[in-house]
């Protein structure tokens, strides 16, 4: 049993060259490929620790990831490994962890029953976003798709990606236009209305310590959600606790125009996908509930 990352990394390397070695409309491209990103995914969690691995049911586990031995490690399941990736890898959103689950779910389905899961799957549906769910895994670990690839796939790799990213920057740019034109389109007391609108979705997210920006088609003000990357330890500032959050936005939608944006990679298409730092303050008792009394409190004495 071995969680090191390079030997981790060195498996899914080995795989994905199988992958990349046989026709490309043949089963086998996703099989490999599948089994590639599983152990890049684990790599990643290796990166910051093995421990990261570790089935914490057992505490033999937790010991064999910090080297001493164990008579039978196991080590958590690949579901798991992929929402804690959602976690520690930054850019590694629920859409990853959503494609990723359901190449392991064909992968099952391939092993496991009497289904040829993998067979007439097009490569249009599934090997870009492959790569990019490999690319976010390798810059986390510092690498590059020439650490997992052989060395003539990939430069189409990243042709693939590029395209994709070009296409994508296109519908977005499409849809800025298209809610931009819609807008103005509007009489003036139309928009004025809308406008009234987004101000007052933006004071009520602002005042519930929310992400807004402001819209790349009308300029008025936007929700955004996202993912939280992490967050801070609370700590007293004079009477109040406080603490930040990073979020990596993930979405996008202007009460005023209608643009909607879904997806970080749309967010970043429109210029407005960089992180997110919110603050956060609250009264110590709020936070900690009557718990943060307790320990203060002098003991009452004679109600016994």
């Amino acid at each position: 049993m071995n969680w090191e990352r390079d030997e981790l990394l060195a498996k899914a390397r080995l795989f994905a060259e199988r992958g990349m070695e046989v026709e490309r409309d043949s089963g086998l491209v996703p099989f490999w490929c599948t089994l590639s990103l599983e152990l890049l995914a684990r790599a990643a969690l290796a990166h910051i620790h093995p421990v990261l691995l570790a089935d914490p049911q057992q505490g033999e586990n937790l010991l064999y990831a910090f080297g001493y031995p164990a008579t039978n490690p196991r080590s958590i399941q690949t579901k798991t490994v992929l929402s804690r990736c959602q976690v520690v890898v930054e850019r590694f959103t629920k859409a990853e962890e959503e494609f990723c689950a359901s190449l392991l779910f064909l992968r099952n389905e391939e092993l496991h029953t009497g289904t040829a899961a993998f067979e007439n799957l097009p490569t249009s549906q599934w090997l870009v976003k492959f790569f990019y769910a490999c690319q976010i895994l390798l810059e986390h670990m510092g690498l590059d798709l020439s650490d997992l690839l052989p060395p003539d796939e990939v430069g189409p790799a990243q042709m693939m990606l590029n395209a994709d990213a070009e296409s994508v920057r296109s519908e977005v740019l499409e849809a800025i236009g298209r809610a931009r034109s819609d807008f103005l389109a509007l009489d003036g007391t139309e928009q004025e209305r809308l406008e009234t609108l987004a101000d007052e979705d933006a004071r009520d997210r602002r005042a519930h310590e929310g992400m807004i920006t402001s819209c790349p088609a009308c300029q008025n003000q936007g929700i955004v959600d996202g993912e939280i990357l992490r967050a801070t330890d609370p700590h007293l500032v004079g009477d109040l606790l406080k603490w930040e959050t990073v979020i990596l936005p993930t979405s996008f939608q202007c009460t005023a125009c209608g643009l909607v944006l879904n997806g970080f990679n749309r967010m970043e298409a429109a210029s407005i996908g960089g992180q997110h730092t919110l603050e956060h303050w609250e009264d110590p008792v709020d936070y900690y509930g009557e718990q943060a009394l307790g320990s203060y409190r002098e003991p009452e004495y004679g109600n016994d």
